[in-house]
């Protein structure tokens, strides 16, 4: 297990209103907070155990789309021990139940890119409107150090609709799903990434323009607008 120290009520000053932004109810997210006293502990008072509970209340109520977010928030930051492991685990699960209710096409694939001589696993998602990747452009979009892929979810479900591209969704090595360390040869599964979106999409290998760079310009703005005005971020400041 890795640990460091923080501060529980800290990470809720700096993740509320991102977290809020992902479409978990605001009273629900004070609701834990009022509950979580330590960032480590896996029992009553610890920050994933109380997310963790409250994302298996969706889960038995059957809103899979919200217990998927909440676990999510469960495994914050890392996986820094077994139970966050655990949650990310919940998380996928409940997030592939989701799936038919998505408003794009969607699908997850395990595929093989190659790294340092071999191979290595990287799962990816897949969204699109109607699940024909060879007539438009892939964009490839990663998540962040701690805010990972599947947590990203709305925003490749708007980049997809908005831009009319198929979004490849993974996460970037040393994070999430894919296992390998962040290093010098990293870039290996990156490029490999690229080939196989080259694969997918628009034959001709057109890169984007016209109209479809300016709505991608547009939805992105949109996102940063809106992470803004909710007081998420200063402008300048980092995503995730």
């Amino acid at each position: 297990m890795y640990t460091y120290d923080i501060d529980a009520a800290a990470m809720f000053e700096d993740r509320t209103h991102q977290f809020e932004k992902f479409g978990i109810p605001l009273d629900e997210i004070e609701r834990v907070r009022a509950a979580v006293t330590d960032m480590w502990a896996d029992a009553p008072g610890g920050w994933v155990y109380e997310w963790s509970k409250l994302a298996k209340a969706y889960a038995d109520r059957d809103d899979h789309r919200m217990a998927s977010l909440i676990y999510g928030c469960a495994k914050f930051p890392c996986h820094a021990d077994q139970a966050r492991v655990e949650a990310m685990q919940n998380q996928l699960e409940q997030f592939e139940l989701a799936a038919k209710d998505f408003p794009v096409a969607f699908e997850r694939r395990i595929i093989a890119v190659p790294y340092r001589g071999s191979t290595v696993e990287v799962p990816i998602h897949l969204y699109s409107t109607d699940g024909d990747h060879a007539t438009r452009p892939v964009l490839i979009a990663s998540g962040g150090v701690d805010t990972w892929k599947t947590d990203i979810h709305p925003w490749w479900v708007g980049f997809t609709q908005g831009a009319g591209v198929t979004t490849l969704a993974f996460d970037h090595p040393g994070t999430g799903e894919t296992a390998i360390p962040l290093d010098e040869h990293s870039d290996e599964v990156i490029r490999g990434l690229a080939d196989y979106a080259r694969t997918l999409g628009d034959s001709r290998g057109r890169p984007l323009r016209g109209v479809v760079r300016r709505k991608l310009r547009r939805d992105v703005g949109l996102v940063r607008d809106r992470q803004c005005r909710r007081g998420s971020r200063r402008p300048g400041q980092p995503r995730v």
